[in-house]
């Protein structure tokens, strides 16, 4: 078995309910993003810092998992 399996069927709904928002909320061919009537909201840049940083913390959480379970655990037999 897998570290990080998951399901696919319940999750391809949530993965294209954000496909379909990205679309409406992003202007093709010019890079910006649609706002409503002007307004930015505040918290863009904490929500945007996991997606632009995503390998990074993949690499870096699972390690971190396998210390914490190892840890709870306890250390193998020998």
């Amino acid at each position: 078995s897998s570290v990080d399996y998951f399901p696919l069927l319940p999750w391809l709904g949530v993965a294209l309910i954000g496909y379909a928002l990205g679309l409406t909320f992003y202007v093709r061919n010019t890079g910006w993003r649609r706002s409503f009537s002007g307004f930015r909201f505040p918290l863009s840049p904490l929500l945007t810092w996991p997606g632009r940083n995503a390998l990074w913390i993949y690499l870096l959480h699972q390690p971190l998992l396998l210390l914490l379970l190892w840890l709870t655990l306890g250390r193998p037999a020998v």
